[in-house]
């Protein structure tokens, strides 16, 4: 192991509360054990501020240090912030969790065994429709990535007679019988979002999600501020070797999508994987998870993390004891030992990942609200097991935050949200954009409105119960008739 610097930062926890304890000694020790190259770790209980940590590079060769605006192509974890954004559309009325996907993308998708069964969202995301990375897949993906301007259609791969169509593609369970984890579920989720949206997969993501938080994580790197803040991935091959995002501070060729048509392969965009975002915009993104976050209703956010399936020996591959319960995109851990994270707690709702020597981990703890995010970007020896199905490296990183979860939760620190209920009107509709006429309950809101940034900086005033112009955002709102302010997301106009 080889010129690897630390580069630590630390947030506090506010009001006296006894969380921001980041056992920063222990991720010290987990770097050097298991040889990372760089990381990144953020951990947020609601009303404080999100504590970080990172060390290393982020380019090696380069020698550019991990930082807060390192983002990282996060693998897996990107199906749960597409879960968020499938959420979105659900809310607007444009996709159904149980509704046949078949009536979106224009063609029959069935499976081949069990044609008289529905496909849904609701199966899709809990990995439950019977498809699978058969061996048609990876070939399939090769010629999506490079296959722009002539970018195939997924039904060539997922139906069959397709030209890309293997018959591994289905499993011989029918569909809902059976979990089985796969990747592809999750280019056909996508897919149906664009159909259903008539959008591209990053650009509503950017729209519906990213850019009403305020964020600049994207599914497209052509659309992040500075192509330096993404970190290399490497695998140690006699020597660290770069694997994927060796950009040398020149942003790729951007692909020709002038004739792509919305729901023809959402795989093009990697939902499944290809998200590059930081520890501190995954912290931020599950505000969603945790109560709506202002962009869905908090019973949507709960529908997200609720179990949809749970192993029990004979209904599922839980992949070595890891994938014990399933949400809508949304994996929930610590259920038992073999997928525990931090004992005395229930589960904790999120994803992991791994893809190019990148090891990632988000999740959230749904009752206190305290969540975490985790990234290297490679390891010098790899990554060996450690007591659980978790990695060793894993394993350490938990125990180096679970003072700050037991903080969290001893300090129950309130959300500044209140919930929508008859004594407690909150202002709709949520997100809003500039221009919008604002109702506090089923009434114009009426009076001087407030606009604040969240660290509480004035924004705007409005004086006529309409969005000010704002730039996209999360604000929070102080109105005539409001118990406490209430948080808006202002999306971008169209």
């Amino acid at each position: 192991m080889q010129r690897i610097g630390l580069f630590v930062t630390v947030g506090m926890g506010v009001g006296g509360a006894a969380f921001g304890q980041i056992n920063t000694a222990a991720l010290d020790a987990a770097a050097a054990e298991h040889g990372l190259m760089g990381m990144s770790v953020a951990a947020q209980c609601p009303g404080g501020p999100v504590a970080t940590y990172h060390m290393g590079w982020r380019d090696f060769g380069r020698e550019l240090p991990v930082n807060d605006a390192t983002r990282y192509r996060v693998a897996s974890v990107s199906k749960a912030v597409t879960a968020l954004g499938c959420a979105v559309l659900v809310e607007e009325g444009l996709l159904g969790w149980d509704e046949d996907v078949s009536e979106v993308l224009g063609y029959t998708l069935r499976h081949p065994g069990h044609p008289d069964v529905a496909i849904t969202p609701r199966l899709l995301m809990s990995h439950r429709a019977g498809l699978r990375d058969g061996s048609g897949y990876s070939p399939f993906l090769t010629a999506t990535y490079t296959g722009a301007p002539d970018v195939p259609n997924l039904a060539e791969l997922v139906v069959p007679g397709g030209a890309e169509y293997t018959a591994d593609m289905w499993g011989g369970q029918a569909p809902g019988a059976w979990f089985q984890y796969a990747n592809v579920n999750f280019g056909v989720v996508a897919t149906v979002m664009e159909a259903a949206a008539g959008e591209r997969f990053d650009q509503l993501m950017q729209d519906r999600v990213f850019a009403p938080l305020g964020l600049t994580c994207s599914f497209n790197v052509q659309l992040l501020p500075d192509i330096d803040d993404v970190a290399v991935l490497y695998r140690n091959q006699g020597g660290w070797v770069a694997q994927t995002d060796h950009y040398l501070g020149t942003y790729p060729p951007a692909p020709d999508l002038s004739g792509y048509t919305p729901g023809t392969n959402g795989l093009f965009f990697a939902p499944q994987g290809g998200l590059r975002a930081s520890a501190v915009d995954l912290v931020r993104l599950y505000d969603v998870l945790a109560d709506g976050g202002g962009l869905v209703a908090p019973a949507t956010a709960e529908a997200l993390r609720a179990e949809v399936w749970s192993a029990n020996g004979a209904n599922g591959n839980d992949y070595y004891g890891l994938f014990s319960s399933w949400g809508l995109g949304i994996h929930r851990a610590n259920t038992g030992p073999d997928d525990a994270l931090f004992s005395g707690f229930g589960p904790l709702v999120g994803h992991p990942g791994e893809a190019y020597g990148l090891i990632s981990d988000a999740y959230l703890e749904p009752t206190s609200g305290w969540r975490f995010a985790f990234l290297t970007n490679g390891a010098w020896s790899g990554y060996p097991l450690g007591s659980t199905a978790w990695y060793a490296v894993e394993e350490a990183v938990f125990a180096a935050l679970a003072a700050d979860l037991a903080g969290c939760a001893a300090s129950a620190v309130p959300s500044v949200s209140p919930l929508p209920t008859a004594a407690h009107p909150v202002l709709a509709p949520n997100p809003a954009r500039p221009g919008t006429p604002l109702l506090l309950g089923s009434s114009p809101a009426a009076g001087l409105l407030h606009f604040a940034r969240p660290d509480g900086a004035t924004a705007a005033t409005s004086a006529d119960g309409t969005v000010p112009d704002l730039a996209p955002g999360l604000y929070l709102v102080s109105a005539p008739g409001l118990p406490a302010p209430t948080r808006l997301v202002v999306a971008p106009e169209r």
